[in-house]
Parts: C-alpha cells; structure tokens; sequence
C-alpha cells in the first residue's frame, strides 16, 4: 500500500467577492461519541484553518478559535460554506486512498 498525503494539504475556497476560506479534511479519528451539534461545530472547527479578506472595524479578523466560534455562531452562511466544502473534501479524500 502507497501511503499518500500530498491531497491531505488544505485548500483555499473563494467564499465571494472579498474572502476566501482555507478548509482541510476532517480527520476521521477526530470523530467522538458526541451529540451531533457538537459534532457538527467540531467539524468546523478543525477543518477551518485560515482566511483571508475578513476584517472588524477596518482590522484583521485574525483566524483564532475564539473568532472562527464567533463565525460559526453568527455566519450561517459561512457554517455552512466551510462544511459542505469539508465534507466534498472528504469524498476526494476517500476516493484518492481507494486508489
């Protein structure tokens, strides 16, 4: 078995005119016995690992754990970019270890 890794790295994702969303895979031993909402958030949470072009009162919104909740609470629209591009991540990642 070739083990590779190269397709694992993060991609970025034009979100729309501004800002652009880096997602990675989601681990799938990161999965826990959890409620499905937590779930969900953790997912979140792990795949979105950067972007660019967010900023608060003219200033960065730097890519923080605090700030990346803050999104998934209040950013619908954001929770569920970044998750459907993490899970359309996971079925490259499945389908590129089967070959």
């Amino acid at each position: 078995m070739l083990i590779k890794r190269d397709f694992l790295k993060a991609k970025w994702y034009k979100f729309d005119d501004e800002v652009e969303l880096e997602i990675g895979p989601f681990p799938f031993s990161n999965h826990k016995t959890v409620e499905i909402m937590d779930m969900v958030m953790e997912q979140f949470m792990k795949c979105l690992v950067g972007w660019k072009g967010i900023t608060e009162s003219g200033k960065v919104f730097k890519c923080t754990e605090e700030n990346k909740k803050f999104l998934y609470d209040y950013y619908p629209e954001v929770r569920d970019f970044v998750l459907d591009k993490a899970r359309s991540f996971s079925a490259v990642v499945d389908e590129e270890v089967k070959n």
